[in-house]
């Protein structure tokens, strides 16, 4: 760029290219696009139009790629959270059902247990009764 403002183009197209060439070998494409757009301004600045626009198409080609990582990471993203979502349903339906079992079962245990004490009742009443009319018949 200082270069470029400077108006010394030959300086500023070495260093762009060269910028180029390490972005381009280290996948850096967020620098690539940014060095594509410092080549297309100097090209404009230098009047090399045709060399601005094959640039510029480079640089949307590279900006579309760079969106398209982008949509692909955010919908990604968004299935791992609705999966984690839905995950977190399940876990909570399994607890409520774990509960309701749980509820149930404590309920079929007091039945019982109401039905033994209310046995043991009878059985005692039946004594008692079996006694008493013994005691009648004794007398």
């Amino acid at each position: 760029m200082y270069y470029r403002l400077n108006k010394k183009y030959e300086a500023s197209k070495d260093y762009l290219y060269k910028s180029i060439s390490i972005a381009t070998a280290n996948n850096l494409d967020h620098e690539l696009s940014e060095t594509y757009e410092e080549v297309i301004l100097l090209h404009k600045d230098m009047g090399n139009y045709t060399e601005a626009y094959n640039t510029l198409e480079l640089q949307t080609t590279l900006k579309n790629k760079l969106l398209n990582i982008e949509k692909i990471n955010t919908i990604s993203l968004l299935e791992r959270k609705l999966a984690l979502s839905e995950k977190e349903k399940e876990i909570e339906r399994e607890k409520l059902n774990s509960q309701k079992a749980r509820e149930k079962n404590q309920l079929l245990t007091y039945a019982l247990i109401a039905m033994c004490v209310f046995c043991i009742f009878i059985i005692y009443l039946f004594i008692k009764s079996r006694k008493l009319m013994y005691v009648f018949k004794v007398i």
